[in-house]
């Protein structure tokens, strides 16, 4: 269906400019009230800025709340040449947040939300698949297998739920004049004993 679109941008009660627009499709228009101001997100959400641009302004506190809810790398502002209030690009590096789990430290760049440096999703567990999924963040997968528990006084190591658990090493050296022991770094030790010497 096509129709043709002809509204007052109202601001505080009162018209701040009016306009028409013939040849919109139904599906195009999309009306909403955030606060005082009248917004119409269309395909041509440009020739609707410009309306509400109209407003006049001699600093950018005239423009506070002047174009509604603002993307978070936006900023209203008083233009000083037209003087009028414009939509402008927040200061590069400005915190925001990119709706993306898998960036951090996102800043604003050029009006955009960029994300950082990827989430750093290793837990150090040698019995987990780790990945970064964008909407959920890390995400860990179990798995069996051989694995390395960084014991030196375990042995065929293997991972179990989630954990790398290994079976105890056998340090009996068969000698009666020794104190067999096992250090987790080291591995087996043999300490003489006094009276054997």
């Amino acid at each position: 269906m096509r129709l043709s679109l002809v509204f007052c941008v109202i601001y505080l009660g009162a018209p701040l400019a009016c306009g028409s627009r013939g040849d919109l499709e139904e599906d195009d228009l999309h009306e909403t009230m955030d606060g005082d101001v009248l917004e119409v997100s269309s395909s041509d959400s440009e020739w609707v800025d410009d309306l509400i641009e109209a407003r006049e302004c001699e600093n950018s506190a005239d423009c506070e709340g002047h174009f509604g809810r603002l993307d978070q790398c936006e900023v209203a502002a008083c233009n000083t040449d037209s003087g009028r209030c414009a939509k402008l690009a927040a200061t590069n590096g400005l915190s925001c947040i990119d709706r993306d789990f898998c960036t951090t430290a996102d800043r604003c760049i050029d009006g955009r939300c960029v994300g950082g440096p990827p989430l750093d999703c290793d837990d150090d567990n040698p019995c987990t698949f780790d990945r970064c999924e964008p909407r959920q963040g890390c995400v860990r997968e179990f798995f069996e297998g051989r694995c390395d528990d960084d014991n030196a006084c375990t042995v065929r190591d293997t991972c179990a739920e989630g954990r790398c658990r290994g079976e105890r090493r056998d340090c009996d050296d068969g000698d009666s004049c020794t104190e067999d022991g096992c250090d987790r770094a080291k591995g087996c030790t043999f300490r003489s004993l006094p009276e054997c010497r």
